[in-house]
């Protein structure tokens, strides 16, 4: 029987960090705090990952660049990637934590990708690139769930980054 593999980014930091800083966020501004000793749930949220080369013409000369954006298959939103995004492949059965299941298809999230990345070339440069994908797979991110009693849970990525 073959196992089950999926790849997730690689935290930055530790699951510990990422809450006590996340804790010390949220009690600063809020009236009712959340303890440290609040119960806890990890999960695993699938993005797709998009890496496209893009060409373009600005004043006649051609531009070529390399983007990463990543598309959140539950809602279809897209985040384009400052810099690059490590990852780590790993045995599903060995996860802690729940696994969410995607809700928009491969094809979606790659048109989501081109259309994000031409839109924002189109808005810096006025002029739409020719975009080629190299790489386009489903990957998850670690994601932390907070809940202190009734009301809505505290949910936050568990990895490090900042993707706005």
């Amino acid at each position: 029987m073959m196992e089950k593999t999926m790849e997730i980014i690689r935290p930055l930091i530790p699951l510990e960090e990422a809450i006590r800083k996340k804790l010390k966020q949220y009690n600063r501004f809020r009236l009712a705090k959340i303890p440290e000793s609040a119960e806890r749930a990890i999960l695993y949220r699938p993005y797709y990952y998009a890496e496209m080369n893009t060409t373009f013409t600005v004043l006649k000369k051609n531009r070529e660049s390399r983007e990463i954006v990543l598309v959140d298959a539950l809602s279809g939103v897209p985040a384009l990637v400052n810099g690059e995004v490590d990852f780590l492949t790993l045995n599903e059965d060995s996860l802690p934590g729940r696994i969410v299941v995607p809700q928009i298809s491969k094809d979606q999230g790659e048109e989501i990708a081109l259309d994000t990345v031409a839109k924002a070339i189109f808005r810096k440069y006025r002029h739409f690139p020719r975009c080629r994908l190299n790489q386009h797979t489903l990957i998850y991110r670690l994601f932390c769930c907070l809940q202190d009693g009734p009301g809505a849970p505290l949910i936050f990525p568990g990895d490090g980054y900042d993707l706005g």
